[in-house]
């Protein structure tokens, strides 16, 4: 049977590889080799938030015909710059020139990670290229790019920019979401210095689908282990940066008011997950407090199932979800303290019943010592009445008279002290007595038929 087992185990094993082998062989190539990507990944990393998008702004700057003394300024404050990207795109292979803007190489890294095999992914993850704290790396100079988009540019350029900047940030965002599928990806993303924290950063970004793919990220990571007090402690930092009263403030309030189906799905989901993966139940109650502070109670829900879960049964199981994992402290405290009580009354009962059980038990060792005692005296009187009745019948064949029956009877109730014997015995007197008796009125009525025949 153990031989089956492994044989069927390892045909299971060579049945995934092929299985396995015929998704890399029928995956399609990608786009770009992974070195082509860590390299320039590399580069844009050097680069501030501004420098990011300075080739974009010149390139604006152009087609709208800015004046010469603009371009003069841009070209003293951002020159040196703009040659080293210059420089660096020359020195580049021909085949490289499309990454000249990092919105280009995430959209191939994208499509790269989502339809490439296996390989490619691990490749990009490993040690030697680290692509995935690369990826970490540039969201956060795309955060700062956000910032500070508006130094040193117009308002229509800074707006065009910052759209492109949104754009970025959720591109990234689904690199690293293709990445977090794997443990490996996850790790990566939990051994970075920042990296939870600059993903939870985007959920206050203004593009709807950042929100989500950041909550949904954070959702995965409560899966490892010391996950969720690491996601806790973004959450703590997040709180910081933005200013909240409380953890959790924004998040609830874009729950409660975003009108955005995925959005309140991921959103409710993180929460559930977070909440459930807490270390002990004292945790669980703080985390929910901690939530009811910042908005989020039952009546909150029960209004936004009503508005908006109607017609979405995803969002509606994640409310049935935190309503069965909701721990009313109330209704547990109340429900502790009668169950105390009624211990207690519980506890007094037995401890009467054990009372009653200790006397019972004491008038039944009496009992049975008067019963003992009884059964004693039993076994005496009968063998007093036997050697009582033996005497008579000894003292009957021999033709003794009732004195000497009384004599003998007399002399056994002076060796006998007990009541019981000395009733019986009494009883037996009273027997003979009556025998002797009857053989008088036997006599009587001899000596009567006697006298009628002597007078007839």
């Amino acid at each position: 049977c153990v031989s089956q087992l492994g044989s069927s185990t390892h045909a299971e094993q060579r049945a995934d590889m092929n299985n396995m082998g015929k998704d890399e062989a029928t995956a399609p190539p990608p786009v770009y080799k992974v070195c082509d990507y860590i390299l320039h990944l590399r580069r844009y990393c050097k680069y501030s938030g501004l420098q990011l998008y300075l080739m974009h702004t010149k390139d604006d700057a152009k087609k709208r015909g800015r004046s010469r003394s603009r371009k003069r300024e841009e070209k003293e404050k951002y020159g040196n710059v703009l040659n080293n990207y210059q420089q660096d795109a020359v020195s580049q292979e021909m085949g490289l020139k499309q990454f000249s803007t990092i919105s280009h190489l995430l959209e191939k890294l994208k499509e790269d990670l989502h339809s490439s095999n296996h390989t490619f992914k691990q490749q990009f993850m490993n040690d030697q290229n680290d692509g995935l704290t690369l990826l970490l790396d540039i969201l956060k100079v795309i955060q700062l790019s956000q910032a500070n988009i508006t130094s040193g540019l117009d308002q229509n350029i800074s707006k065009g920019v910052f759209n492109k900047a949104l754009a970025d940030e959720h591109e990234t965002l689904v690199c690293l979401k293709l990445c977090a599928e794997s443990e490996a990806g996850l790790k990566g993303v939990a051994e970075h210095p920042s990296g939870l924290f600059t993903i939870s950063v985007c959920v206050m970004s203004n593009f709807n689908k950042s929100r989500v793919l950041a909550m949904q990220i954070l959702e995965q990571m409560c899966h490892v282990s010391l996950g969720h007090q690491m996601v806790a402690d973004a959450i703590t930092m997040l709180r910081l940066r933005f200013g909240e009263p409380v953890r959790f403030k924004f998040i609830v309030g874009m729950l409660m008011s975003y009108n955005s189906g995925p959005f309140q799905v991921a959103c409710l989901r993180f929460l559930n997950k977070f909440v459930e993966t807490a270390n002990t139940l004292e945790q669980k109650v703080f985390l929910q407090v901690e939530l009811q502070e910042a908005g989020l109670n039952n009546s909150e829900l029960d209004s936004l199932m009503l508005k908006c879960g109607q017609g979405n049964d995803v969002l509606r199981s994640e409310i049935n979800r935190w309503d069965n994992n909701h721990i009313d402290v109330s209704m547990l405290v109340s429900t502790n303290c009668k169950m105390r009580k009624d211990l207690q009354e519980l506890q007094r009962e037995l401890q009467k019943w054990k009372d009653k059980c200790e006397d019972l038990g004491q008038d039944n060792l009496r009992l049975r010592n008067k019963i003992a005692e009884a059964q004693a005296e039993d076994e005496e009187i009968e063998q007093l009445y036997g050697n009582v009745a033996n005497g008579i019948e000894t003292r009957h064949m021999e033709g003794n008279d009732d004195e000497e029956v009384h004599e003998a009877i007399n002399s056994n109730i002076i060796d006998n002290d007990t009541v019981c014997t000395k009733q019986l015995i009494i009883g037996n007197v009273m027997l003979h007595s009556i025998i002797s008796l009857e053989r008088s009125d036997d006599q009587v009525v001899g000596t009567v038929n006697q006298t009628k025949g002597v007078t007839e």
